[in-house]
C-alpha cells in the first residue's frame, strides 16, 4: 500500500505573498498613524476649550488665541486655527474644525483624512 505525503506548512512563494501583505499594512500604519495621534490633539485641545472657564463671556477672538496657543504647545502643524469655523448660538459659540490631510500612499496615489471636530463654548 503506498501512502502519499501530504505537505505541511507555506510555500516559498505563499511566505513573500504574506511577506508582502504584512509590509504593505505595516507601511499604511507608519503613514496613517501620526495623523491619527494629531486628530486625538485636536480633539483634547477641543475638550478643554468647552471646559475653560476663562473663555466664558469671551468673544470668537479669545477663543481663536486659546486655540491658537492649544496647537503652538502641542505642536500641531497640519492644521491652524485660522481655519475653525466659530458661529454664534443660544448658550454660547459652537466651535468648528473640518479639515483634511492628505498623505502619499505609493507614488502618486495619495490617502484622504478627513475630520471634523466640534466644540461648545457655553456662556455663563
Amino acid at each position: 500500500m503506498k501512502t502519499t505525503n501530504k505537505q505541511k506548512g507555506m510555500s516559498l512563494i505563499g511566505f513573500f505573498v504574506m511577506l508582502t501583505l504584512i509590509g504593505l499594512v505595516a507601511g499604511a500604519a507608519v503613514k496613517i498613524g501620526p495623523i491619527y495621534m494629531e486628530y486625538m490633539t485636536v480633539t483634547s485641545i477641543m475638550k478643554e476649550l468647552q471646559g475653560d472657564r476663562a473663555l466664558a463671556g469671551k468673544g470668537k477672538k479669545a477663543i481663536r488665541s486659546r486655540l491658537s496657543k492649544g496647537f503652538s504647545i502641542n505642536q500641531i502643524e497640519r492644521v491652524k486655527a485660522s481655519q475653525a469655523k466659530i458661529t454664534s448660538t443660544k448658550n454660547g459659540y459652537l466651535v468648528d474644525l473640518k479639515y483634511e490631510v492628505r498623505f502619499p500612499i505609493v507614488g502618486n496615489l495619495e490617502g484622504i483624512a478627513s475630520f471634523n471636530p466640534q466644540a461648545n463654548v457655553n456662556n455663563p
